[in-house]
C-alpha cells in the first residue's frame, strides 16, 4: 500500500502522537523532550543507495512548521546547524540555510526497506512562554548526480540542439555550469523553436551540478498540508473549489482535506506551484534539469520518454481499486511505458495516484521512471519548469524558497523567481499529462516550454528540487 499523507501535529505537551505517512514514509513516536528537540522514528520502503562511484540514492526531505497554540498562524522552523542524530542505517545531511535536513542511508551499495529508525532534530530556540504546535513534514526525494548530459533528441517538438545541426546527432552536451553561448555555430546551444533569447547565464541552474528532486509530483494530500499551514487569506488565493477531473480537495482553512490524498494534484497554476515550493523550502526546476532527471548521463534516443525508450503503452486503462492508495491500471503481462496520457486515460478523466506504475520489483520502463528513479516525469500531470525561451526565465538563479510566502496574496517572495505565469513570464511546462497526446510526453518535447500558466487547469501541476 502506498500512502502520501505526510504531516503530523504535536503540541509540546501532547501525549500519544499519531503516525506520519508520506510516499511510503512512516513517522511514528514523535516527541518533544526539550524546548529545542524533536524526536521521531522514520521508516520507508524500497530505499536504495548505489555505489559511491554511482552516487544515486533516495532521501527524505524533512522540515518543520510551528505555531503558537494561542494564535494559530504557522511559521517555518529553522534547524540548528549541528546536533542532529540518526541511528543506523541512516544519516542526516544538513543544508546551509538550515530549513530542513535530508535523511538517507549511511552506507553505499545497500538497498531495501528501512524499518523504524530513531531520529533527533534540533531546532533554533523559539520565544519562551507560549505552548507550540509542530508539524513535521516529509517528502521522498531522489538525488540526481552531477555530471554531463545531453539535451534534445533530434525529433521532438522544438528540441534543443547543437548549433545549426538537426536530426540524429544534433544533441547538445551540457558539460559544466558555466555560461552557455546560444547561436548557430557548432558547439553553441540552439533549438528548433523557442530559442533562448540570449546566452544562458552561469548562474542559471543547468543540471550539471547535483540536485535532489521530488520522487513524485505534488499530491493532493501534500497540497492540503500547504493550504492548512498558511493563513486563510493566503489559502484563499492558492486554491480552486472544483470537483472536476478527479480533484478531491475540499473544505476551508485550516481544515482542508483530500479524500484521495495520494492522487497527483491538478488545477495548479504557476503561482500556486511556486508558492508551494517556497513554503517547502525547495525551488522550481529548469528545463535543463527536467531533461537531466529523465535521461541521466545516457545518450539521447529519438522520441524517448522518461523511462529511456520510445515505446509507450497504447490501450485505455481500466482501474483496479480506483480512488484508493493502491489504485493501479489493469494491464495484461509485462507492459513497458504504462504512463497516463490521452490514450491510456480512457474514461478515467483525470490524474491517477502518484507513482501508480511503480512496484518493488518493476523495471525502469515498467515503473515509468527516469534514469535516477524519479517517477511520472512523462504523463500524469504537466509539470512547471523555468523556461529558457524568455529573458525572465534566464534571470532565474536557483535561489531556494525560505519556507515563508507573501502574507498579502499567498504568492512566493523569492528573488529572481518568475512573478507571472503569463507567456514570456519565465515559466513553462514539460512532460505531458493525462490529457496529452503521447508525443508531448517525450523527454525533449518543448511545445509548452513558454506557455501561459495563469489559469488553474485540470492537467497542470508540478514538483520541486533542491541543489546539494
Amino acid at each position: 500500500m502506498k500512502r502520501y499523507i505526510h504531516s503530523v501535529m504535536l503540541c509540546a505537551v501532547l501525549q500519544g502522537i499519531p503516525p506520519l505517512l508520506a510516499n511510503n514514509v512512516q513517522i511514528t513516536n514523535i516527541a518533544n523532550p526539550t524546548a529545542t528537540t524533536i524526536t521521531f522514528d522514520i521508516a520507508w520502503d524500497n530505499s536504495s543507495r548505489m555505489s559511491g562511484a554511482d552516487g544515486r540514492h533516495d532521501a527524505i526531505w524533512v522540515f518543520i512548521k510551528y505555531a503558537d497554540c494561542a494564535i494559530g498562524d504557522w511559521f517555518h522552523a529553522d534547524l540548528a546547524a549541528a546536533g542532529h542524530t540518526a541511528a543506523a542505517p541512516l544519516e542526516i545531511r544538513t543544508v546551509t540555510d538550515n530549513k530542513g535536513v535530508f535523511i538517507r542511508r549511511n552506507t553505499a551499495s545497500t538497498s531495501g526497506n528501512i524499518s523504524a529508525t530513531s531520529i533527533s532534530l534540533e531546532i533554533i530556540a523559539l520565544p519562551v512562554g507560549p505552548t507550540y504546535n509542530f508539524k513535521v513534514i516529509a517528502m521522498e526525494m531522489i538525488y540526481v548526480v552531477g555530471g554531463s548530459f545531453e539535451l534534445g533528441d533530434g525529433t521532438s517538438n522544438y528540441y534543443f540542439k547543437d548549433g545549426s545541426s538537426t536530426g540524429a546527432g544534433s544533441e547538445f552536451t551540457v558539460s559544466s555550469e558555466a555560461l552557455i553561448t546560444v547561436g548557430a555555430a557548432a558547439g553553441n546551444l540552439n533549438a528548433v523553436s523557442l530559442v533562448p533569447p540570449s546566452n544562458i547565464p552561469a548562474a542559471f541552474p543547468k543540471g550539471f551540478n547535483g540536485f535532489y528532486i521530488m520522487k513524485h509530483e505534488i499530491s493532493q494530500g501534500q497540497y492540503t498540508d500547504f493550504l492548512n499551514t498558511i493563513t486563510a487569506t493566503e489559502s484563499g488565493n492558492r486554491w480552486v473549489n472544483t470537483a472536476g477531473s478527479r480533484n478531491t480537495i475540499t473544505g476551508s482553512n485550516p481544515s482542508f482535506t483530500a479524500s484521495v490524498p495520494d492522487r497527483s494534484n491538478n488545477y495548479l497554476m504557476a503561482m500556486d506551484v511556486l508558492a508551494y515550493l517556497d513554503w517547502a523550502a525547495l525551488r522550481p526546476m529548469t528545463e535543463f534539469e527536467f531533461e537531466k532527471a529523465c535521461r541521466g548521463p545516457l545518450s539521447s534516443l529519438p522520441g524517448e520518454y522518461a523511462w529511456g525508450t520510445a515505446v509507450v503503452h497504447g490501450a485505455a486503462f481500466t482501474l483496479n481499486n480506483p480512488s484508493t492508495s493502491n489504485e493501479i491500471p489493469l494491464v495484461a503481462g509485462t507492459v513497458n511505458g504504462p504512463a497516463q496520457y490521452s490514450t491510456t486515460d480512457g474514461a478515467i478523466n483525470g490524474p491517477m495516484r502518484v507513482g501508480f506504475a511503480a512496484t518493488a520489483s518493476s523495471t525502469r520502463s515498467e515503473a515509468c521512471a527516469g534514469y535516477y528513479g524519479v517517477l511520472d516525469l512523462s504523463g500524469l500531470i504537466m509539470e512547471l519548469v523555468i523556461s529558457t525561451a524568455a529573458a525572465s526565465g534566464l534571470s532565474f538563479t536557483g535561489i531556494l524558497g525560505d519556507g515563508t510566502i507573501n502574507t498579502v496574496d499567498g504568492e512566493h517572495n523569492v528573488a529572481n523567481w518568475p512573478t507571472s505565469g503569463g507567456a514570456g513570464g519565465g515559466c513553462g511546462l514539460r512532460g505531458g499529462s493525462w490529457l496529452s497526446g503521447s508525443f508531448y510526453l517525450r523527454v525533449s518535447d518543448r511545445w509548452y516550454a513558454n506557455t501561459a500558466n495563469t489559469v488553474r487547469t485540470s492537467h497542470y501541476g508540478g514538483r520541486g528540487v533542491r541543489q546539494y
